[in-house]
This record gives structure tokens, sequence and C-alpha cells, in this order.
């Protein structure tokens, strides 16, 4: 069972309470800005599927979740890729045109030496080993302690277990700004849990239910320019979203709706209109499209 003090039902309530927090603590300056901050900070969010937030002031930009979604899955490490959803990645590459700390090449694509990636290597041993302790994910090395680069990846690694039947997520950063960063990663991680998830329950596990995720960073913080509209909110009368259930389509359908992304970033009209057989990805293609999505 995962014990935490900081235990939350959805990221709505993470976010909040989290933001409110720091909001209590003395400012420090770092880089010549105010900041406060939380030094290890640990939550846990019960319900993975309630990972996209949508308290007003924090206005998610959910085109944007969904380009960096498809950038992670492609494994790309493109900056111009990224690029087209945020202008932020440029200050996050050394040479103006790759962004190596991409999370999703670094687990989905870049391979060690016997030819396997990380969360093939996890996948492998959670399916041979209900109980194992070695489904680790390594995002960080030691080529990142490189002094003066931009390029650095503020996610460590990430552990899985399936304890009590429950497919559980930890993730362990060194850095997260609470504002700008952390609902999004947050919500990266938990779409990736789920999708280890349906994969382990399809091939292994037929009665595996979908666990906790778990969110550790060694220092939690949030920068002045932040800090008013963070006061002014409130959580009162606001209805989480909840994703619906990936399904064990989706796992073949992910590289169409990478590729159909593509086609609209660079301007291509799509070679074929797809319709998913999971709601998720027909809702995020409709976004992407720049459509309104009705349920």
């Amino acid at each position: 069972m995962i014990e935490n003090k900081n235990e939350f039902e959805n990221i709505n309530e993470c976010f909040y309470t989290i933001t409110k927090s720091l909001l209590e603590q003395e400012h420090i300056i770092t880089h010549n800005k105010k900041v406060k901050e939380i030094i290890n900070c640990s939550i846990t969010i019960n319900n993975v599927r309630k990972r996209i937030i949508n308290i007003p002031e924090r206005a998610f930009n959910m085109r944007y979740f969904i380009g960096e979604l498809c950038f992670y899955l492609s494994g790309s490490n493109s900056l111009s890729f990224i690029s087209h959803y945020s202008n932020f990645w440029k200050n996050c590459s050394d040479d103006g045109k790759t962004v190596n700390s991409c999370y999703g090449k670094r687990l989905l694509h870049d391979v060690n030496k016997y030819g396997i990636t990380p969360i093939e290597y996890a996948f492998s041993e959670l399916e041979n080993d209900k109980h194992t302790r070695k489904a680790v994910m390594p995002i960080y090395s030691k080529h990142d302690n490189l002094t003066g680069s931009c390029d650095n990846p503020c996610t460590m690694y990430i552990q899985a277990f399936i304890r009590n039947n429950e497919f559980n997520f930890i993730v362990n950063m060194r850095s997260n700004d609470i504002w700008l960063g952390f609902t999004y990663d947050a919500a990266f991680f938990m779409f990736l849990q789920e999708l280890m998830y349906i994969g382990l329950k399809q091939n292994t596990y037929p009665d595996l239910k979908l666990g906790k995720y778990t969110h550790n960073v060694g220092s939690m913080h949030l920068y002045e320019n932040k800090f008013r509209i963070a006061e002014r909110m409130e959580l009162n009368g606001i209805t989480p979203l909840e994703d619906y259930p990936l399904n064990n389509n989706i796992l073949n359908e992910i590289a169409t709706f990478v590729k159909l992304e593509k086609d609209i970033r660079e301007g291509r009209t799509p070679c074929f209109i797809s319709s998913f057989t999971n709601i998720v990805l027909n809702k995020y293609y409709a976004i992407l499209k720049g459509e309104q999505y009705v349920v």
C-alpha cells in the first residue's frame, strides 16, 4: 500500500493545496527571481484518470498538452517539433536544434547495450515477477552532469509497482515548477501509467486494477510572477475532469495518432480521417484540428 500524507483524489485538489502551501513559505532569491519552495515534496493522486486540471486561473492549454504528448510518444528530440506548441522549449536547447532531455525519447526509444528501452525493461520485469522492485525507468544519466547545460531533464526516474493487485507509478523529479511544469508533467506520466497498465492487463494480469500516482520532487516551487493569481485561486464548485478509460486498442492506435499530429503540425491534410476506437484519442484529435469536441 502507498502511504503519503499529501494524498489527493484528483489533480485539482493536489494543485490547489500544494500551491497554497507554497504561498505560505518565505521566499528565496534564485536566478534573480523571488521563488517560494518546498524541499522534498511528495504527493499522491488516487484517481489517475482525473489528470487534466480545470481550475480557471491555471488556464491549462489542452492543445499544448496533446502536442507535448505526441512529442513524447514519437520519441522525437526535434526543437522545431515541440516549439511549434510553445517557444518555452527554445530555452531548453543547447544547440538550437534538439531537446535531448525529452522524456519520451529516453523512456520509449533510447536503448541500452542490450537493445532494450527503459519502459521495455520495466514492463518485462513486471511481467516476470508481479512483486518486483526492479521496474525502474531511468531518465537522468551521468551524461547530464554537464555544467552550464540548458538541456537537463527535471525527472530522474520512474518506478512501477504492482501491490494489492493495483498498478502504481512513482515519479521522482529533481525540480518542478508547480504552475507551469507540474500540471503537464503529471498528466503525461499518468497517461503513460495507464498505457502500461493496459499492456499488463491485456497480456499478463487480466484482473489488474489501475492504482495510484505518486510524484516526488526535490524542489517544488512557485515563481513570483504567479504569486498574485495563485492567491486569487479558488477550488469551490469546480468539478474535476476525468478522461475516459483507455482501451486495449489504444496501444495499436497511438502510432496513427502521432502520425496525424505530424500532418496537422506540418500543414498537410491527413490522408484519411481517423475514427479511433478510444474516445480519448477522438477528443484529442479533434482538439488538435482546432475543433470543439463535444461528447
